[in-house]
């Protein structure tokens, strides 16, 4: 080969190299672009990750405060009742006592009429000549 046809070959290689040179340049671009938009991607997504566990957090802790109050109300239902079945006992006790105490205030009145009745005809023989 003459330096001319080598002159030509190398300028030939060189473009080459040129055109693979600036190929590669572009796709280191298009790798730092890829690169630069999964990392904003990747930090949208930890917000997003943050914001959800601190939301779970919160909810947790009302889904714990309501069962507290849950369970309160369920104790002081059941108190309540217990109560409720206490002063309904007490109630028909009270009935009862009642009841005899009218039948003894019944009997009293009956018997104090017929001392009246025994009283008014002791009186009236002794009125009587």
């Amino acid at each position: 080969m003459d330096a001319w046809s080598l002159l030509g070959a190398a300028q030939q290689e060189l473009a080459e190299k040129k055109e693979d040179k600036t190929r590669l340049n572009n796709t280191i671009t298009s790798l730092q672009s890829q690169v630069t938009g999964l990392g904003q991607q990747n930090a949208v997504q930890e917000d997003r990750i943050e914001k959800l566990e601190h939301d779970n957090v919160r909810k947790e802790g009302a889904i714990q405060a309501k069962h507290a109050t849950m369970c309160a109300a369920g104790n002081a239902s059941l108190v309540a009742r217990d109560h409720v079945t206490v002063l309904v006992e007490e109630n028909e006790r009270l009935k009862g006592v009642l009841d005899a105490e009218r039948k003894a205030h019944e009997a009293t009145k009956t018997r104090e009429g017929e001392l009246e009745l025994a009283l008014q005809a002791e009186l009236a023989k002794k009125k009587a000549p």
